[in-house]
């Protein structure tokens, strides 16, 4: 690895974690029906997958979408983890959820799906079961909306926390190949971070309704995502490529927003 590869590894460091940082802030100013699709919106996946097409080729970052539907769709399952866990509190439900994402993830790079079909179909079966399992089995009680006074070692926390992660996820596509980039593309970083900091300001449930609602948002723009990805960055380069993908996912969730609101 050369040192024009170290540089943009430490780049997507920094780019990510502030990326992460404003997201998050710009869900919790806002209620928590919302702020959940706001963070939904993709962020880990988008630096991760910037990042592999710019120290390494936009063929990689193509070749490490194949696994994303797969990996998001047992990514269902830490939501679905933290719904039910959290009943017994927040670090017993966030522990078990995490470990429930950390299993599923080495399942999916284990597989090693290499047909897109596949990866789709997995992603089908397992986001139409856990949005209508959230939905429709698990009740919540109505909350409204907090407010946040951020410090500055919250804010940096976050930051290095989802930096970390993000950079991860460039070094290890390297490392490892672009299947496990792929799958570190679908780590919850902004999902905890946002966890972490409403947990002391609006208490566990609402927590969890940013939970069920980030389950809905996040699954499918993720994939969304991913799969514009595909055909932009090969057609129109890594920035157009980026910016059209990125584009169409934050127009999708301007359009689930009003479908949640009803």
């Amino acid at each position: 690895m050369n040192s024009a590869f170290y540089l943009k590894w430490l780049l997507s460091l920094f780019v990510g974690g502030a990326w992460v940082t404003l997201s998050t802030m710009v869900a919790e100013k806002v209620n928590p029906k919302l702020g959940g699709l706001i963070a939904g919106v993709p962020s880990t996946a988008v630096i991760t997958l910037l990042f592999i097409a710019l120290t390494q080729s936009p063929e990689k970052a193509v070749a490490a979408t194949t696994v994303i539907p797969m990996s998001t769709g047992f990514y269902c399952l830490f939501f679905i983890a933290y719904l039910l866990a959290t009943r017994k509190g927040f670090v017993k439900g966030l522990s078990i959820a995490l470990l429930v994402w950390l299993l599923f993830s080495v399942l999916a790079v284990k597989l090693n799906v290499q047909s897109i079909t596949t990866s789709l179909m997995t992603w089908v079966l397992f986001v139409s079961a856990s949005i209508w399992y959230a939905s429709t089995q698990i009740k919540l009680k109505e909350v409204g909306q907090i407010k946040i006074k951020y410090t500055l070692a919250q804010l940096l926390g976050r930051a290095l926390f989802s930096g970390v992660i993000i950079s991860f996820g460039v070094i290890m596509s390297k490392l490892a190949g672009p299947v496990w980039g792929g799958v570190m593309s679908t780590f919850p970083a902004l999902t905890i971070a946002s966890f972490l900091i409403t947990i002391r300001t609006g208490g566990l449930e609402f927590t969890r309704h940013l939970a069920r609602n980030i389950l809905i948002s996040t699954t499918i723009n993720i994939v969304l995502y991913a799969m514009v990805v595909r055909f932009t960055y090969l057609s129109y380069g890594v920035f157009w490529g980026t910016l059209l993908a990125y584009t169409a996912t934050l127009g999708f969730t301007l359009l689930l927003n009003k479908v949640v609101k009803k």
